[in-house]
């Protein structure tokens, strides 16, 4: 066959010396047939080609499952490589891994007497555990080329929609695991802060979104067609709790701003009341979102059965203007909480703690690095989390409620349970 294959030469390759190792089998079933007695000095020369080669064949049999990863993943660079550089690069550990154990084995032979003739026996003991392992090691190497070479195949054969789906479902199991940390950590905690109640409404709100995600996720794999009315009333409390979670992401940095601007009255305000009128506004724009949008519904076919697309055109456009604009307002909160540290003046501990407080918050609940990058390296190390432990334990009240969403916030990167409701 001409021209020849990169991977067609390493098939040649492989079955030459499989070849030539039954050969030389052969020789040792006759001698066990003969009643020939075989010492390990005098076999091993007799064999020593058989022992080089059958190195070359377990390399070129990585080689070979090396080969067809490197095509499914890179075919433009693979295709441009020459045939006969490629396969000598092939050939160079085999030829290496041979060469050694020939001269490692002829350093270490023995006049003893063998039962017979083959690879493992004519080395010595020490040199053939070596060669057991090293062969062992190789398999186990060709193994995993092999499964990772199918599973690129497999995705290569997939439509982008059945990757998209793979990877709701791997993300949306760590933020499932995540929330679910935060969820029972929060329950453990009494008496609960308004901080604490908010970072675990939020968690909840995302728990029951990624829910959601999953099921679209099931019906892009399965490819079934979605029409946006069907969607639309079928993912409807996921529009709604998607609107409760942009919202009291909103709540939580001005919940920070009130703390670190008014501390003392941000104390006296009343636990309950103060939960209801933060999720007000998420009640009033998930419903007002929902009434909407299910006036305006037109019965079409949609791709993907999520929340921009399960709102009509003018409802998506409304929808994602408001996002947009408590964003903005987020942005704006976070930078007044700075400037206003900034202006206090005390160049105590103090200060400096609720100025990292409102930074690393920024970070872990609205995942956008407004930071400088000294805080985030120090604020993300359990030594951090330890030592706001201690600073918490020896203040007064209303600096605990201060730190408190800094600890939340440690939990929520660490996942760690016991971590959190420690420190809290």
């Amino acid at each position: 066959m001409k021209p020849r294959l990169k991977s067609s030469v390493l098939v040649g390759l492989l079955a030459s010396g499989d070849l030539f190792c039954i050969v030389s089998e052969w020789q040792n079933a006759t001698r066990m047939i003969t009643g020939v007695q075989s010492y390990r000095f005098e076999c091993f020369w007799a064999i020593s080609p058989y022992l080089f080669m059958i190195k070359m064949q377990t390399t070129i049999m990585c080689a070979m499952a090396f080969d067809r990863l490197f095509a499914f993943t890179f075919p433009l660079k693979y295709a441009k490589i020459r045939v006969t550089n490629y396969v000598i690069a092939c050939c160079i550990p085999g030829i290496v891994s041979g060469t050694f154990f020939i001269a490692y084995g002829a350093s270490n032979l023995t006049h003893k007497p063998i039962p017979a003739c083959n690879p493992p026996l004519a080395y010595g003991d020490h040199v053939g555990s070596v060669w057991n392992i090293w062969s062992v090691a190789i398999n186990i190497l060709t193994f995993v080329f092999s499964v990772t070479a199918l599973i690129a195949m497999i995705l290569k054969g997939m439509r982008a929609f059945e990757l998209t789906a793979i990877l709701i479902y791997v993300i949306g199991a760590i933020g499932a695991f995540g929330n679910a940390n935060i969820l029972v950590a929060i329950w453990r905690i009494k008496p609960r802060s308004k901080s604490g109640v908010l970072v675990g409404i939020l968690a909840l709100a995302d728990l029951i979104s990624i829910t959601f995600e999953w099921q679209n996720a099931t019906r892009m794999i399965t490819g079934v067609q979605v029409h946006r009315i069907q969607c639309f009333w079928m993912i409807s409390p996921y529009l709604f709790m998607i609107k409760m979670q942009t919202t009291i992401m909103c709540a939580m940095v001005f919940d920070r701003l009130l703390a670190l601007t008014v501390p003392l009255r941000y104390t006296k305000f009343r636990f309950h009341r103060y939960i209801v009128f933060c999720c007000i506004p998420g009640l009033i724009s998930g419903t007002f979102f929902i009434t909407y949008a299910a006036f305006n519904l037109e019965n079409e076919p949609i791709v993907a059965c999520n929340p921009p697309l399960a709102y009509g055109p003018a409802v998506a456009n409304i929808w994602n203007i408001c996002i947009w604009q408590m964003r903005k307002k987020r942005r704006n909160n976070s930078n007044h909480q700075r400037e206003s540290t900034e202006k206090n003046g005390n160049a105590g501990d103090n200060h400096q703690r609720y100025q990292n407080t409102a930074v690393l918050i920024e970070d872990t609940l609205v995942h956008e690095p407004y930071f400088p990058v000294d805080i985030t390296k120090e604020q993300k190390s359990r030594s951090q989390c330890n030592e706001c432990y201690h600073y918490c334990k020896g203040k007064k009240e209303q600096n605990k409620h201060v730190l408190l969403q800094t600890v939340a916030a440690l939990a929520n990167l660490c996942f760690t349970v016991d971590c959190f409701s420690t420190i809290i």
